[in-house]
């Protein structure tokens, strides 16, 4: 069966909350297996405890990283690059543990995701063998429009009010890629994923793996092999936007810059001690209060207050880019 991939790095109570979400709401799936980049070992033993029957992979260049990162995090602006030209940069591992996969088909998550509706992935997975499917999105960047660029040829409607839909990519320009291909939250064929990812130099390299997925549609194109692509009918994976991994606080698009790994520390410490609750507010986002409120109990309030503007600020970046695609 499909087994589950959840890239992580240091966001444990998230990766708790995503695993959880996959019992409730996932079924007919294989194994769930966390491709970790570098979390501290007393969160990672935390969650083999609670969840003994799931599998952890490191990343050989983890604990590194997440050292690096610590010492040279304040105001430095070139410290993406800098983990990357270091060689800690984990698409490769990514890349060298899903081709160990047996399968035909792999689900690639992150951390800060989660499943707020039902899915039957046997019963997907054989819908895409049946159609020669690429891609099959579980999220729709929180609007059931989501890739308005196309158009559904068909939905397969199932018994119990599950949909896919079927469509065809209209691609214009480059955002309109993104009806291709998405870096995680989806149901893929395996060697589509790997052939985007393959190669690249950072993971969040996404004009390589667009490129890549480009190239790779066009040469079954050209080969008269007719793919298809097919998203949910509506969001079945939800992604938060309450902290970030990244080491440039969200992007360029975020004018407000804030040292991430000191609030997912105090999330982590607190979920550790049994002082949050990780599916709080499930399905739905963790709200606002109940972090401050967790907060409050190792940050100043000057701290707290500069992610509360880094929040609107990450917020309406990812606005501005749902708008558009």
């Amino acid at each position: 069966m499909t087994n589950i991939y959840i890239k992580s790095f240091n966001r444990a109570m998230y990766l708790d909350r995503c695993i959880r979400s996959i019992k409730a709401h996932a079924r007919g799936y294989g194994t769930i297996i966390v491709l970790d980049d570098g979390s501290e070992e007393k969160f990672l033993e935390k969650i083999a405890q609670d969840h003994e029957d799931i599998i952890i992979r490191g990343s050989p260049n983890g604990a590194k990283k997440r050292q690096y990162v610590k010492d040279n995090y304040a105001e430095n602006n070139n410290l993406r690059r800098e983990v990357t030209d270091m060689g800690f940069d984990p698409a490769a591992f990514w890349v060298e543990e899903i081709k160990k996969d047996d399968n035909s088909f792999v689900l690639v998550m992150e951390d800060d995701t989660w499943f707020r509706e039902s899915i039957d992935i046997v019963r997907v997975v054989k819908n895409m063998e049946e159609n020669n499917t690429l891609i099959f999105k579980l999220m729709l960047c929180g609007r059931e429009n989501a890739g308005k660029g196309s158009d559904v040829d068909i939905r397969v409607l199932f018994d119990d009010g599950f949909a896919m839909d079927y469509y065809t990519p209209l691609i214009k320009e480059i955002l309109d890629v993104y009806q291709i291909f998405i870096l995680c939250l989806a149901i893929y064929r395996k060697n589509y994923w790997i052939n985007n990812f393959e190669g690249v130099g950072h993971y969040l390299d996404e004009i390589y793996t667009l490129n890549r997925a480009l190239e790779y549609v066009m040469k079954l194109q050209s080969e008269n092999v007719r793919v298809r692509f097919a998203r949910s009918a509506s969001e079945i994976i939800h992604q938060s936007h309450m902290t970030t991994c990244r080491t440039d606080s969200g992007g360029m698009g975020v004018p407000v810059k804030i040292d991430n790994s000191l609030y997912n520390k105090a999330i982590d410490e607190a979920w550790l001690k049994g002082d949050l609750d990780p599916m709080s507010n499930f399905p739905d986002e963790i709200a606002d209060d109940y972090l401050t409120s967790v907060f409050r109990r190792s940050l100043s309030d000057e701290e707290i207050g500069k992610w509360l503007l880094w929040r609107k600020s990450y917020n309406a970046m990812f606005d501005r880019i749902f708008e558009k695609m």
